[in-house]
């Protein structure tokens, strides 16, 4: 018998600057003309997924430069 492909996927979507040595992601958004920042506990989300099976990314964000005219 074929394995079934559907699924339920649970996601963790996190934004932010990663501090692996405190364990942390801090994440700063703007309100109105203030800055906010909000700081997540990057192990004890991970732990959620503890035994499960899981694909794992990670992207750097970078700004780059236009092209001179």
């Amino acid at each position: 018998m074929a394995n079934p492909k559907s699924n339920i996927n649970h996601k963790l979507s996190l934004n932010g600057e990663l501090s692996v040595d405190g364990q942390k992601i801090v994440e700063t958004v703007k309100q109105g003309e203030e800055y906010i920042t909000h700081t997540y506990d990057f192990i004890e989300l991970l732990r959620r997924f503890d035994g499960k099976e899981v694909s794992l990314s990670v992207t750097e964000k970078q700004p780059i430069a236009p092209a001179s005219e």
